[in-house]
């Protein structure tokens, strides 16, 4: 068995059987995607609401780090675009192999448990465009979802995120 379908499973196993505070399996129908919820603090800026992420494992897992992206309704937040595609340096140049997708989301709880203003990323729109992909927050994802591919970019925008002052510095 390869060290990526080993490290999975186990992983698979782990947040079945001992999720963390907050964290649920939601489906996990092959050891290729999950889906996964990642619950807001009820006295937070999201009220409680449940967010779902998607996480897709590459053949080289861990080595390489997974895709993870916010599915519809993508929560408002300045480090996350409306494709669901999220800015945070744990998911592209600060990965490493010793995260699992429970400490990854738990990572994304607190980012989005911090969060103090509802607003989306400054160069949102044109990130989006540029990505070839429709908004997931007016009305569910439209277009071909290619993560992947866009990787690199949004590691260099993130990158660009964390020059700026204010809020937007990751």
């Amino acid at each position: 068995m390869a060290l990526a379908q080993r490290r999975i499973q186990k992983e698979l196993k782990n947040l079945a059987e001992n999720p963390p505070a907050g964290i649920s399996l939601k489906k996990a129908d092959d050891l290729k995607t999950w889906h996964v919820n990642i619950a807001t603090d009820p006295d937070g800026i999201y009220g409680g609401q449940v967010f779902e992420v998607i996480a897709k494992f590459p053949s080289s897992y861990p080595i390489e780090a997974p895709e993870i992206t916010f599915a519809a309704p993508v929560p408002v937040h300045p480090h996350i675009y409306s494709n669901g595609h999220i800015c945070l340096d744990i998911l592209y140049q600060a990965y490493s192999p010793v995260l699992t997708i429970s400490a990854i989301c738990i990572s994304l709880q607190s980012m989005l448990a911090s969060c103090k203003k509802l607003e989306r990323p400054p160069d949102n729109d044109s990130y989006v465009r540029r990505a070839g992909l429709r908004r997931m927050d007016v009305g569910g994802f439209v277009g071909k979802l290619n993560v992947r591919s866009w990787r690199k970019r949004l590691t260099a925008w993130c990158a660009g995120l964390r020059s700026l002052k204010g809020d937007y510095a990751a």
